[in-house]
């Protein structure tokens, strides 16, 4: 079981925009966590997430992952 994090380009302001997506079908670069708080934790430390989708994780983003899985 994992969550499916997305990197998109938007091609009229050239913006990068990262988002959860929980359905796995959305367009862009994608990168997978497990469901867990204590892999989100090291991830978050080593800014794992920040080097695969080579752009600055924004908090809002691994609140929103917390908040999934303990919701899961």
């Amino acid at each position: 079981v994992r969550l499916d994090i997305r990197r998109c380009d938007s091609v009229k302001n050239k913006d990068n925009e990262v988002f959860v997506d929980t359905t796995g079908k959305q367009n862009g670069r994608g990168i997978y966590i497990k469901k867990d708080l204590d892999i989100l934790e090291k991830a978050k430390k080593s800014k794992i997430m920040d080097k695969l989708l080579e752009c600055v994780i924004e908090e809002s983003i691994y609140e929103e992952l917390e908040n999934i899985i303990k919701n899961y």
